[in-house]
């Protein structure tokens, strides 16, 4: 996702990478810790970018995560669907783990850098969805929960029913309901 050549080990995290991996971040990361989430990305992965095998030999060592699960966790990260995970993948992915650390902007923030694949700014139903459903398999869960689950957060959030959660939107919905961070 980045424009530099990420792939380089030898490659040092110029501004322009730092400034994009905050303005996606909405700054929920400091640099420091975007340095120190670089230098960790490339021990796991001195290339610059880990293709699904790589993945799921990591997650193997890392959590002895199942293959299939692997898999799954891998197509939710490769968030441009290119067949590799970078390091901006990896970073944003990050994001979500740092959750109760974060502002109701900067988490409403995380969930549209998550689930947002048109660039528009704005969360779909059908983007969420692609997401959940992913989620809803790893964990072995049907098809049915995963609507339901959208269903019940365009219910809450959605407040002007045009099918699109907007930064504002979720930032009112985890003000009035911190709990959401562990849904979302």
């Amino acid at each position: 996702l980045l424009t530099t050549n990420m792939g380089n080990s030898a490659h040092k995290l110029n501004p322009t990478d730092i400034e994009a991996i905050q303005s996606k971040s909405n700054n929920i990361l400091t640099v420091a810790e975007i340095k120190k989430c670089h230098k960790r990305w490339m021990k796991i992965a001195p290339s610059g970018v880990m293709n699904l095998e790589e993945y799921k030999l990591f997650e193997k060592k890392r959590r002895n995560l199942p293959e299939i699960t692997a898999e799954s966790s891998f197509k939710i990260l490769d968030i441009d669907k290119n067949g590799t995970i970078d390091f901006e993948e990896y970073v944003l992915s990050q994001l979500i783990g740092n959750r109760h650390k974060c502002t109701p902007a900067q988490f409403a923030a995380a969930c549209i850098a998550t689930y947002d694949e048109n660039d528009d700014g704005c969360i779909s139903k059908e983007e969420m969805l692609k997401v959940a459903l992913k989620y809803y398999q790893i964990r072995g869960l049907g098809e049915q929960a995963a609507v339901a689950f959208v269903d019940n957060v365009f219910n809450a959030i959605d407040k002007d029913n045009n099918g699109l959660l907007t930064h504002e939107e979720l930032t009112e919905a985890i003000a009035r309901n911190p709990e959401l961070r562990d849904v979302l």
